[in-house]
């Protein structure tokens, strides 16, 4: 019942179907595609081959004191160029980077951050923690 697999560069992965639906369909037959074939291949046995990794995981600690995480990832080592910023809430201590490209540096930070009411005029504003240490590696 998976309908989400990570497969690593040059590894494979054999779908299944478990139950064609409806029980009296006349044609049983599956046709297995992919929407990107720069990024992996799928035989018509169902076998899929990926060919880059464009992508990356990004795990942190969770924190039940705050409203949520703000992640930053650029390919400028100084975050002044090509910066993308996502905001995770509290519940979630993984994100997945998509649509990397591949050979590239890139940088990554997370810092989080509480909704806290504004002495006073009763708004709500957003206080951000400290940044995490810059962690770096190569996409492949």
């Amino acid at each position: 019942n998976k309908t989400k697999a990570t497969v690593k560069k040059g590894k494979t992965l054999q779908l299944k179907v478990k139950k064609i639906q409806p029980a009296d369909a006349t044609n049983k037959k599956v046709k297995w595609t992919t929407s990107d074939t720069k990024i992996a291949t799928v035989s018509s046995k169902g076998k899929v081959k990926a060919k880059k990794n464009r992508q990356a995981a990004v795990t942190w600690k969770k924190n039940i004191k705050v409203d949520g995480f703000q992640i930053k990832y650029s390919t400028d080592k100084k975050f002044k160029q090509s910066v993308k910023s996502i905001k995770i809430d509290k519940s979630n201590a993984k994100e997945l980077l998509k649509k990397l490209k591949p050979g590239k540096k890139l940088y990554v930070k997370i810092t989080a951050y509480k909704r806290i009411k504004y002495p006073g005029s009763g708004k709500k504003i957003t206080v951000y923690g400290e940044w995490s240490k810059v962690k770096s590696f190569k996409v492949k």
